[in-house]
């Protein structure tokens, strides 16, 4: 069997992990669809490793893939953050928080709108 790595070696290989979308700041303009949020890192994620993502503080969803689709966001201002747990629940790495804004076109601000 492969030696497992140490705690610290394994926070070594995700020390890069960060969330890439949305955007710091950014401003999502979909008022029904979903907003994607996606991390990455680049070693792979280890037998048993998950990641857990929060949207304002709130358990999102528990994954191994790369990105997630969630609805139901209210328009304005939430923040996600991400981390990285191994099969023994022990925290390897945290990305984040990013804070960006969701936005519903209105009547002065349609996209591709005017006169």
């Amino acid at each position: 069997a492969p030696m497992e790595l140490t705690l610290r070696e394994l926070r070594q290989s995700y020390r890069d992990f960060a969330i890439v979308s949305p955007q710091p700041e950014e401003s999502v303009w979909t008022p029904d669809g979903p907003v994607s949020i996606a991390w990455r890192t680049s070693a792979d994620l280890r037998n048993g490793m998950q990641v857990s993502v929060f949207i304002d503080g709130k358990l999102e969803a528990t994954t191994t893939q790369a990105t997630i689709p969630v609805i139901g966001l209210e328009r304005g201002e939430h923040s996600v953050t991400a981390e990285i747990r191994d099969q023994r629940n022990r925290q390897i790495a945290t990305a984040g928080p990013v804070t960006f804004f969701i936005r519903q076109p209105g009547l002065l601000n349609r996209p591709g709108g005017g006169a």
